[in-house]
């Protein structure tokens, strides 16, 4: 609770036990439930795969963009598994026509899916 801003400090200190959480898993159930989106996982994956490069727009906005869209993904995956390669071609296939191409071209960017997406923002933004 230290390290948490006021207004989650005053909620969590509010919180009764016999009302919601009394362990870590009932906890990250609770604010699942009450934070998260209720699209279903298929809905949050299609999105995704809807967030392309528009004309004009920076590599740097659409890697905003693309990157918030991998958050509320994460949030279905209680595994801890990591879709990274999934996401990076994502991220490539909807660069915008001008710009994909030459990505594509770039030596560094033969095996771009064992990057992370930062790295292929880097060299996206590098082309």
């Amino acid at each position: 609770m230290q390290n948490t801003t006021e207004k989650v400090k005053l909620a969590l200190a509010r919180h009764r036990p016999d009302k919601g959480w009394t362990d870590w898993n009932d906890f990250k159930k609770h604010m699942k439930t009450k934070y998260m989106s209720t699209d279903s996982g298929f809905a949050r994956y299609l999105k995704l795969k809807r967030v392309v490069q528009r004309d004009g727009e920076t590599i740097e906005s659409y890697y905003q963009r693309f990157d918030e869209n991998i958050d509320r993904q994460k949030e279905d995956d209680d595994n801890g598994n990591c879709h990274c390669k999934r996401n990076n071609y994502f991220f490539v296939e909807n660069l915008h026509p001008t710009i994909k191409p030459r990505f594509l071209r770039l030596p560094e960017a033969k095996d771009f899916q064992k990057l992370d997406l930062y790295e292929v923002r880097t060299l996206a933004r590098a082309e």
